[in-house]
C-alpha cells in the first residue's frame, strides 16, 4: 500500500505544475498588504492551539474571522522575518499554501513580539489530526494529493506574472505533518515558513545552514552533513520528507473492511522511520 501511496504522489507531484490546484497564475495579485491595515481592525487572542520552537499559535478573531496568530519572541526575529517575506514573495497565493493575512510588531523594547496571522483552521495540524483520527482510503488520496499539488507549487519557478514579476522556486526545509494544515474537508495547506529558502534565477540562495529542520524527516545527506547547496539538492530533501509524512497517514488508513491495515512490511523497511508521537516540541 505504502508504495501504491508513494508512486501516486510522486506522479501528482510531476504532472500538477501546469493547473496548480484552482490558481490563474497570470492573474496573481500577490499577497495581501501586512501592517498597517492590520493594525486597524480589532484583533481579539482567544487560546494557545500549538507550541513550536520558535513560538506560539493562537486562535484570534479580526471582527467576524477567525484568524491563526503566530508570536516570535523577539529572540527570533531572524525566523519571523523569513517567514513574512516568504510569504510576501510574489505568487504565493495558492489553495494548498496557508493564507497569509499581516505581519506585526507588538510592545516595545525587551517587551516586543513579532506576529504572523494567516487563515485559522479548526482541526489543526495533520499531525494532531493523525493522533485521535483513522482515515479512509478516500481521505488519504484527498490529503496526499492536496499536499503534493502544493509543494509542487512551492517548488516551481513561474516566470510570466502580472507587472512582470516572477515565483522563485521556493525550499520549505522543515516539511513534515506538523507543518501541514488541514481544512474543514481534509485539504492540506503547507504552513510554518520560518526555514523556507527562496531560489532566484541566476542567484545563490544565500546563507544557508545544511542541517536544519526536524531531525526525525531529515533526509541522510543531511543528516551526514554531505548536502550539495543547490536548489535540486534541497527541493529533494523536501521530497524525502513527503514521503515520511505519507507513511504516517498511511499507517492511520483503515482498510476495507474498517480495520487498520497490516503495515509489517513498512515497519520492516530500514528506509523509513517510524513517526514518534509523544514529542510534542518537534
Amino acid at each position: 500500500m505504502l508504495s501504491v501511496v508513494l508512486l501516486v504522489a510522486i506522479w501528482m507531484y510531476r504532472h500538477h505544475k501546469l493547473p496548480y490546484g484552482h490558481v490563474d497564475i497570470s492573474e496573481d495579485p500577490g499577497p495581501p498588504p501586512a501592517s498597517p491595515l492590520l493594525g486597524l481592525r480589532p484583533l481579539q487572542l482567544l487560546e494557545v492551539k500549538a507550541r513550536g520552537r520558535f513560538g506560539c499559535v493562537w486562535k484570534g478573531q479580526i471582527l467576524n474571522e477567525y484568524v491563526a496568530v503566530k508570536i516570535f519572541p523577539i529572540q527570533n526575529k531572524e525566523s519571523w522575518q523569513n517567514e513574512r517575506e516568504v510569504f510576501l514573495t510574489p505568487g504565493m497565493r495558492h489553495e494548498n499554501i496557508l493564507r497569509f493575512i499581516g505581519a506585526e510588531r507588538r510592545g516595545s523594547h525587551l517587551d516586543t513580539e513579532l506576529w504572523l496571522v494567516s487563515e485559522f483552521h479548526e482541526r489543526g495540524s495533520l499531525s494532531d489530526f493523525l493522533k485521535g483520527s483513522v482515515v479512509s482510503w478516500c481521505e488519504l488520496c484527498h490529503i496526499a494529493e492536496s499536499m503534493a499539488r502544493g509543494l509542487a507549487y512551492l517548488h516551481e519557478d513561474i516566470p510570466g506574472l502580472k507587472g512582470d514579476k516572477h515565483k522563485p522556486a521556493i525550499a520549505h526545509r522543515d516539511f513534515k505533518s506538523k507543518n501541514i494544515i488541514l481544512r474543514s474537508d481534509l485539504t492540506a495547506v503547507i504552513a510554518d515558513f520560518g526555514l523556507a529558502v527562496c531560489f532566484e534565477p541566476g542567484e545563490p540562495p544565500g546563507e544557508t545552514h545544511g542541517q536544519v529542520g526536524t531531525r526525525r524527516y531529515m533526509a541522510p545527506e543531511v543528516l551526514e552533513g554531505a548536502i550539495n547547496f543547490q536548489r535540486d539538492a534541497f527541493l529533494r530533501i523536501d521530497m524525502y520528507a513527503v514521503g515520511l509524512v505519507l507513511w504516517e497517514v498511511v499507517s492511520r488508513c483503515r482498510a476495507a473492511d474498517g480495520n487498520r491495515p497490516h503495515t509489517s512490511a513498512v515497519h520492516n523497511s530500514h528506509h523509513v522511520r517510524a513517526p514518534v508521537y509523544y514529542k510534542p516540541n518537534d
